[in-house]
């Protein structure tokens, strides 16, 4: 059973209430009746994900699912149910990912509508970007049994990273904010402070680091952790440092991050050097990851050319994102 399957078997198992809504407003649908019908629905669903193919139940129940999902989809255009087509499709494309098929995507039904129990985790799985996947991805993960959290807010971060790459900052910043919401914890700080400050809102996305640096610690037992987190703290102040066109406060933030262990902050230090044609500063950098994959070596190739580093040397910019 794949990772995401086993998630979406998790929810739509959960007894949990459905979390409230994060927009204000929500079609009044006619809550009963859509209850009555989708309920069983979804839990028919979920008897048939944990079904073994070799079941004899296996092939009918999958018939049925899809036939049923064939005459709801019907019935919704016929009354322009906007919320019913959705549900069919999204009962279609689970089928059709437990059948292996190309994954399918639903279009976002342009309408808000209250979800029923276990519905966020579909929306959140098979729903094309838009504002009802962005809410269905906060809401999964309020229905996530304990065991799945780890996995919905994974999903959520990519996500919103998705979002970022295609010029969604608004939808990214929802997720990061809501993530930050329900754990104010260094993680998601981080996360809310990488993503502010890629939407260009410098000044919170610095509020956020200063709130959430770690203390600096004398070596002792929780000393690796702390370094990591001190290293991961470091490598978002140099970004934002870089970003606010601060160079300077940008390469102390980057030698924080290295003196606290960051592989990746010795790569950019590197790099840097190189593109300033101090090829011994940046070949004493690349030695202690020549290991670690072609483009380390290839940096370091770079490093060995007599005089200054090609064009084709990174330039002094601000430190490559490292997801």
């Amino acid at each position: 059973m794949s990772a995401a399957t086993w998630l979406l078997l998790a929810t739509l198992g959960a007894r949990s209430a459905p979390a409230e809504l994060a927009l204000s407003a929500v079609a009044q649908e006619p809550v009963r009746d859509v209850r009555a019908e989708w309920t069983p629905v979804w839990l028919r669903l979920a008897e048939y994900l944990r079904l073994p193919r070799q079941d004899p139940e296996h092939a009918s129940l999958r018939r049925e699912l899809i036939e049923l999902a064939a005459r709801r989809e019907d019935a919704a255009r016929k009354r322009s149910d906007r919320p019913m087509a959705f549900r069919a499709r999204l009962l279609a494309a689970a089928l059709a990912r437990a059948d292996g098929l190309d994954e399918r995507r639903v279009a976002d039904p342009g309408v808000p509508f209250e979800f029923l129990p276990g519905e966020a985790e579909l929306a959140a799985e098979f729903a094309l970007p838009g504002p009802l996947r962005t809410r269905a991805l906060l809401l999964a993960l309020d229905e996530a049994e304990p065991a799945a959290r780890g996995p919905a807010i994974e999903r959520a971060r990519r996500t919103a990273r998705e979002a970022l790459g295609a010029g969604r900052g608004d939808e990214a910043e929802f997720v990061a904010r809501g993530l930050l919401a329900r754990d104010a914890g260094f993680e998601h700080a981080l996360f809310c402070a990488e993503v502010l400050r890629r939407t260009g809102r410098y000044e919170e996305a610095g509020g956020l680091l200063v709130d959430a640096e770690p203390a600096t610690l004398e070596p002792g037992p929780e000393a690796p952790g702390a370094l990591a987190r001190r290293a991961q703290w470091a490598e978002q102040r140099a970004r934002l440092e870089f970003a606010r066109g601060r160079p300077e406060a940008g390469l102390d933030a980057l030698g924080t991050a290295l003196a606290a262990g960051s592989v990746a902050a010795r790569r950019e230090l590197a790099a840097r050097a190189s593109s300033d044609g101090d090829r011994a500063r940046a070949l004493a950098l690349t030695r202690a990851f020549l290991d670690d994959g072609a483009e380390d070596r290839a940096l370091w190739a770079r490093c060995l050319l007599p005089g200054r580093a090609p064009e084709s040397t990174p330039p002094r910019n601000p430190p490559r994102e490292h997801p």
